[in-house]
């Protein structure tokens, strides 16, 4: 780990705070697991098909204290995850299971964009790794659609304008 600093406090006319102008970012949409690949390295990655902004929807089961990594990318290079461009995003999620049951979790405060997500920790013999258990959740702004634009894939642009908006 790092070390952290101090905290700044800062005076900040908070009587004056306004709620933005545009649509609220929200869930669209669920994407189901389309493919279980395995790297050249033997690492697990899962591929959603779609290149989309949202985070995943995961349901497991392990011991008290398993810890989970999710790292999140757009594609692959030599068919292992490509991180690269990502420069110092982390684009990691990492679960740490309570042992309590059956868990169902989603992250707080957080999107990413991606189609694979390589995955760390996860615990196979009390969860299945599968379409059962890891769901992509599609998020983006609630925006009224007021153009269309053909193409011979028309679904490009839409994805595009989803994920930047």
């Amino acid at each position: 780990g790092g070390s952290w600093s101090g905290v700044k406090v800062i005076d900040t006319p908070f009587d004056k705070l306004t709620a933005p102008d545009g649509p609220p970012i929200m869930r669209m949409q669920e994407v189901q697991l389309v493919d279980i690949l395995t790297s050249p390295s033997g690492k697990t990655i899962l591929d959603f098909g779609q290149n989309l902004v949202g985070w995943l929807q995961v349901t497991v089961a392990g011991p008290r204290g398993q810890e989970i990594k999710f790292v999140h990318a757009e594609g692959l290079e030599k068919s292992e995850l490509a991180t690269g461009s990502l420069r110092n995003a982390a684009q990691t999620d990492t679960l740490i299971i309570s042992g309590n049951g059956t868990l169902e979790w989603e992250p707080s405060f957080t999107y990413h964009g991606f189609r694979y997500v390589q995955v760390t920790g996860w615990p196979g013999e009390a969860t299945a790794l599968n379409a059962n258990s890891v769901t992509a959740i599609v998020v983006h702004s609630a925006m009224e659609r007021t153009g269309y634009f053909h193409c011979s894939d028309h679904d490009n642009i839409v994805w595009s304008t989803r994920g930047n908006f």
